[in-house]
């Protein structure tokens, strides 16, 4: 089925009445995140409760020193920046979004790429054009592509002929050609980062996608994203059902977020001796939600920090400047994966 995008902004979809959630995104290229020294065409990018995001406009360089980046391309589509690196939007377009790494270190996650639409990396002498969800990991020097889930085509000398690069493929943008192979498994701080802001954007989808239910929204709605102001942040709502991140975090739709509000009841066996063929409505924990609802303990007895300790920090910091830390990652307890090492 094809997933075509609505400019919402544009055509007035949010005329009926969404408390609180009033802005969503019609182009690539908003800033939705930043911590530590971050400059938009060399002018300081200051986030606040004020000025929640800032938009990019086509030809725009975003640049980080000692700080971080998160921007949001086309719907389900985040670019992140690690310390000292630069990227340039090309084009805005939500259906030819097209970005250059201009230096250090980008990490691109894309939770879906929807049918007709483009996305493509420039870097060096080489286009990389992202065909299937996954994360993509950019470096300037050397100038490289490392594959850690998906699967992406580089332009090589042949035209006709791009390499395909999937999953531990190291690429060189130099020559567009597969030069090796990586363990996909380990990551760094800056990776561990990355998933963390992940699970804080998939965590606010919850609450925004019940809020559109609640406010009879969002049926037929299609992917976009969509400020939350609880989390101060945009999240994203996808096209149907319900979607995993690449990082293994769960996107719902307004239709399909019952699931994490109202679990399914539970039946004791009936019979004059049971409860008689009663519901029990006790919510049952289902840690495949894609949160942690309980905290967990290490071997050692003591609590330990997993995604469901730290989100309240992430909700409570609110807009520009808000601190995630290094830490994190898909492993520990209450994540939904265990890759970062």
């Amino acid at each position: 089925m094809k997933r075509t995008i609505i400019l919402l902004a544009a055509l007035g979809y949010l005329a009926a009445p969404v408390p609180a959630q009033n802005v969503v995104s019609a182009r690539a290229g908003l800033i939705n995140y930043t911590e530590g020294t971050v400059t938009l065409q060399e002018a300081p990018v200051h986030l606040s409760s004020q000025q929640t995001y800032m938009e990019m406009k086509d030809g725009n360089v975003i640049r980080t020193a000692r700080g971080r980046a998160e921007v949001l391309l086309s719907p389900g589509v985040l670019m992140r920046l690690a310390e000292d690196s630069a990227a340039r939007l090309e084009s805005g377009s939500l259906t030819n979004t097209r970005v250059r790494v201009l230096d250090g270190d980008v990490i691109i996650e894309a939770t879906e790429i929807y049918e007709g639409g483009r996305l493509a990396i420039q870097l060096g002498a080489r286009e990389a054009v992202i065909t299937r969800a996954g994360i993509y990991r950019f470096t300037s020097d050397p100038a490289e592509l490392r594959v850690y889930e998906g699967r992406i085509e580089v332009s090589t000398d042949d035209s006709n002929k791009p390499a395909l690069a999937k999953k531990n493929a190291v690429v060189s943008m130099t020559s567009g050609l597969i030069t090796g192979k990586f363990d996909s498994g380990l990551g760094d701080t800056f990776y561990r980062w990355a998933s963390r802001r992940s699970s804080y954007i998939a965590m606010a989808n919850v609450s925004s996608a019940k809020m559109a239910h609640d406010n009879l929204y969002g049926y037929g709605f299609r992917s976009g994203w969509i400020y939350n102001p609880y989390f101060g942040m945009f999240t994203y709502i996808p096209y149907g059902g319900m979607l995993m991140s690449p990082f293994g975090y769960h996107y719902y739709t307004p239709s399909s977020v019952y699931a994490v509000y109202t679990p399914p009841p539970s039946f004791n066996g009936g019979g004059l001796g049971g409860d008689g063929g009663f519901i029990n409505r006790t919510p049952t924990y289902n840690p495949n939600y894609g949160y942690s609802t309980v905290g967990g303990r290490s071997a050692s007895g003591a609590p330990s920090a997993g995604i469901g300790a730290s989100a309240p920090a992430a909700a409570a910091s609110g807009g520009g400047g808000r601190s995630s830390g290094d830490g994190g990652g898909r492993g520990g307890s209450g994540s939904a994966g265990g890759r970062a090492q």
